[in-house]
């Protein structure tokens, strides 16, 4: 009899404490990996947030995936790792002649599915044993008319050429003799919104080659780098050594070369952030890993937000090529398998996806949009966590999808100023449960940005600012407000349309009174200092902690 009372007792308690994490709600915080490698996200905006969304990954047409900071571990072949040589130390690769390499990722020299960078550059130390005609430095290509290159040229010249081929459109680029048996600092950059002369400059120990020269025939350079889906390579057919291997999207200048060459980087500054590669080159079996990458930025969350609760760390998915893809079954089942590998692979508690956005009278996108939402339903393990960030204009999915997703997150605010206010955002919670969100199932969102209150657009954009940078021109706030007068950089004096704290803690005391699921915000990085009495973050978590358990049910 005891023992009955006693197991009655447990699963009364079990039952209660169910109730209790049910009843949390759940509090969302995008962040994007610029702003958290940049320290633009401190460590108590992550640990007081219970649903952290890692913004992003794009669905490429055919349901690949394509990552703004992808991982190129590379696999190495015909190379040999050494811990020194001659003044380099703590890992140093030999590349040792034919069929020597390493295959990176595909992800790099593209700005997102389909589309070529139009700016990069390549930086590494480099020692060459013995000069190996057209051994490659680096080279990525898709065929004769779609590739890019840096090689070594004739063995009597010396020579490195570099090569970008876009179609019917081409540069090639000769320079002066390179030294061999000797430790050099390598660097190019390429950048085509400049004039051909200016587009390739070569660095050798961050002094320009002043002897470079163009032999390309058709004086048509591209526009940009290629969009290829071919793997990244390094030192194909290369005999000698390479060191502290860097990839950036963007132009790196003299200055910038010269203080970086003789230094491990620490990416945290906005111009760091460009970094899209970094090999430093450390022991580590057969792969040479890559430190800067989305992976790397997952296990910084985890790091801070390890001993702070209950918390999901999920992976948003938008932009890219999204309407190609969920318009066709095969893709859409090889994004949800890609979805499945990418998560369960790095212990990731689900996705978000941000598709933006079907029009609401095109009926056949949100149809297929719906049957994406199934798909990936159908194929995820019960326990990862999916749901889908709509809008109070955009968002009619059906029923069968809304049933599917274990909730949906409105964008409750902008682009323009009059979703700004309260009353706009109690009226859209009224028209997404009269649309039929169950209130169980509706995260409503909320901004940490400021937009220009007369709506006026700058080259077809809405003008914003981060909430931050409203801080920077007045520092004290005031929390009643939600207008500001600013100083902008292009448009000089100007009203900016906000959400100060007090609307925010009202918008989230009605999400709690009227039972919804939570709040969503857009997004960490734009917050003030979470110590700072201004910080939206902690004004919301007057309302809704952000420690608490996280639970779907």
């Amino acid at each position: 009899m005891k023992l009955k009372t006693t197991i009655l007792i447990i699963a009364s308690s079990l039952l209660m404490l169910a109730q209790v994490i049910k009843a949390e709600p759940i509090l969302s915080g995008y962040l994007r990996g610029a702003f958290l490698q940049a320290g633009k996200i401190d460590n108590l905006h992550l640990q007081n947030v219970n649903d952290l969304i890692y913004f992003k990954a794009e669905p490429f047409a055919n349901g690949d995936l394509y990552f703004e900071y992808p991982d190129n571990t590379a696999v190495a072949s015909n190379v040999k790792l050494l811990k020194r040589f001659r003044k380099h130390k703590d890992g140093i690769l030999q590349f040792n002649g034919d069929g020597a390499k390493l295959t990176a990722g595909k992800d790099l020299l593209l700005n997102g599915p389909g589309k070529g960078v139009k700016q990069f550059s390549f930086e590494t130390w480099i020692y060459i044993s013995d000069w190996q005609e057209n051994a490659f430095i680096f080279n990525k290509s898709n065929d004769d008319s779609h590739k890019v290159s840096l090689q070594l040229g004739s063995k009597d010249k010396q020579n490195l050429l570099f090569q970008v081929v876009n179609g019917n459109k081409s540069l090639t680029l000769s320079t002066s003799s390179f030294k061999t048996r000797k430790w050099q600092h390598l660097a190019l950059s390429y950048d085509a919104n400049k004039p051909i002369a200016e587009q390739v400059k070569i660095y050798v120990n961050s002094k320009y080659i002043s002897k470079q020269t163009i032999i390309d025939d058709t004086l048509q350079p591209p526009t940009s780098v290629p969009a290829m889906s071919n793997l990244f390579v390094i030192g194909e057919n290369f005999d000698g050594k390479l060191d502290e291997i860097r990839l950036w999207h963007s132009v790196r200048s003299p200055w910038q070369i010269a203080k970086n060459m003789k230094q491990e980087i620490f990416v945290d500054t906005w111009d760091e952030t460009k970094l899209k590669a970094y090999w430093k080159i450390k022991p580590s079996s057969r792969f040479v890993l890559d430190y800067q990458s989305w992976k790397a930025d997952i296990a910084t969350i985890k790091y801070f937000i390890k001993g702070h609760g209950q918390k999901a760390v999920r992976l948003g998915v938008g932009k890219g090529q999204w309407r190609e893809m969920i318009s066709n079954q095969a893709a859409r089942v090889n994004f949800a398998n890609n979805l499945k590998r990418v998560l369960l692979e790095n212990n990731i508690d689900g996705v978000e996806f941000d598709f933006e956005w079907c029009e609401n009278n095109d009926v056949a996108c949100w149809d297929d949009y719906s049957k994406t939402i199934k798909t990936v339903t159908d194929i995820l393990p019960e326990q990862l966590i999916v749901s889908a960030s709509l809008h109070p204009i955009f968002y009619k999915i059906d029923k069968s999808a809304i049933k599917a997703l274990d909730f949906v997150s409105i964008q409750a605010y902008g682009p323009r100023p009059v979703r700004f206010p309260y009353k706009e955002f109690t009226d859209n919670v009224s028209s997404m449960l009269e649309y039929g969100f169950p209130a169980e199932k509706l995260v409503m969102g909320v901004p940490f940005y400021a937009v220009k209150t007369d709506g006026e657009k700058l080259n077809n954009k809405f003008v914003t600012l981060g909430y931050q940078e409203l801080f920077k021109q007045h520092r004290e706030i005031d929390p009643l407000v939600d207008q500001i007068s600013m100083v902008h950089p292009k448009l000089g004096k100007t009203n900016f349309t906000y959400n100060g704290q007090t609307t925010l803690i009202k918008k989230s005391q009605y999400v709690l009174d009227n039972k919804l699921r939570g709040v969503m915000i857009w997004s960490l990085g734009t917050d003030t200092d979470y110590k700072n009495p201004t910080s939206l973050l902690k004004a919301i978590n007057e309302v809704i902690p952000g420690n608490t358990p996280f639970n779907t049910n």
